[in-house]
């Protein structure tokens, strides 16, 4: 076993190394010939490790140079009015979920605009990776439990997540 480690010792080190193994080895040297010998091994060792080291990490630092970064132009594009006009024409004669059961849409008209500004922002919440058609489901059983800040403070987890089961990833917006 032993001798299978020092076979391998030899091959994974360089010439130079190697003569400071078979210095050591040597049981004719004095302690201290053997402790110096012993230093001086372990420093070539060292910087060459570190050597290969930087070597290798010259290698995965060379990065291809940035492309030159695209400046936002101020101004809009030159055909910018006519694309919408030709997407509100198309537009104007189909009805949308999102035109009637958009966020802005689905909050209380007749209430306090902070409570209105809560009551978007939950739906604004309820809406991503959700239909319009779910979320507008959502809301208004919400709105039926009573959708104002208060209210919600003194809802559970669990009555929050019934209410809203049927939203994408209902259990993390209950929370």
């Amino acid at each position: 076993m032993r001798m299978q480690l020092r076979n391998g010792l030899k091959r994974s080190f360089s010439t130079s190394q190697r003569e400071g193994l078979s210095l050591i080895k040597s049981h004719k040297k004095t302690r201290a010939e053997k402790d110096v010998v012993k230093q001086e091994f372990a420093e070539l060792h060292a910087n060459s490790i570190i050597a290969v080291s930087k070597e290798i990490q010259k290698q995965h630092t060379k990065m291809p140079s940035p492309l030159p970064k695209k400046v936002p132009s101020k101004m809009p594009p030159e055909n910018w009015k006519e694309t919408y006009e030709k997407i509100r024409n198309m537009r104007k004669d189909i009805v949308a979920p999102v035109d009637t059961m958009g966020c802005e849409c689905l909050a209380d008209m007749n209430v306090d605009p902070k409570v209105k500004r809560f009551q978007i922002l939950v739906s604004l919440i309820l809406s991503s990776q959700t239909k319009d058609t779910v979320t507008a489901i959502a809301m208004g059983k919400l709105k039926k439990r009573g959708l104002y800040i208060n209210n919600v403070l003194n809802m559970t987890e669990t009555e929050i997540d019934t209410l809203i089961k049927m939203v994408g990833f209902h259990s993390k917006k209950a929370q």
